[in-house]
């Protein structure tokens, strides 16, 4: 009888070498040997290589390959998933403020409104900020978000001056 310390150190070893061995010893058995493998083996060459034949294309399917080479050579069209990286504020009146009428305030970029049970958050600038937070180290604070109207009110601490944004929407 073994010895509790030789079944404990041999014993998780045999449980994964025993299923292989007998794996490789039942696939040894299955597989023809010697001059039994030399017959099989050459009619299967011979049956598969007679059973392919090549296809002859038609001027159409032709035409389809050339179309989708030339298709593969293409640049991808733009994605619906990306933001315009360089969009312009808009402000109450509709309008876009430029460098020349605005040189003082900021640019912000409205990319997202998203509801909360807690409230309307607002993402500008690649950043997430909830009705009341400072924008960045600007001294804009968002004061509200309208995800219906798709648009946010930002008003400058130093100045009062306010801003309404609109989320950015891509051309195509």
């Amino acid at each position: 009888m073994p010895s509790p310390d030789l079944i404990r150190t041999v014993g998780p070893v045999a449980v994964l070498v025993v299923p292989i061995v007998i794996v490789k010893l039942a696939s040894g058995l299955m597989q023809p040997s010697g001059a039994a493998a030399a017959l099989v083996q050459p009619q299967i060459n011979a049956v598969n290589e007679a059973a392919i034949d090549m296809p002859q294309w038609t001027p159409a399917q032709l035409a389809a390959g050339q179309h989708l080479l030339a298709l593969r050579a293409q640049p991808f069209g733009p994605s619906p998933l990306l933001v315009n990286s360089t969009p312009a504020p808009v402000d109450a009146t509709g309008e876009t403020p430029t460098a020349e009428t605005r040189p003082d305030q900021p640019e912000f970029a409205l990319q997202a409104i998203l509801n909360s049970a807690v409230g309307e958050k607002a993402v500008i600038n690649g950043r997430l900020y909830a009705v009341g937070e400072t924008i960045g180290l600007s001294s804009w604070r968002l004061v509200a978000a309208d995800s219906d109207a798709r648009e946010a009110v930002l008003i400058d601490g130093e100045t009062g001056n306010s801003m309404t944004i609109t989320v950015i929407s891509r051309e195509r």
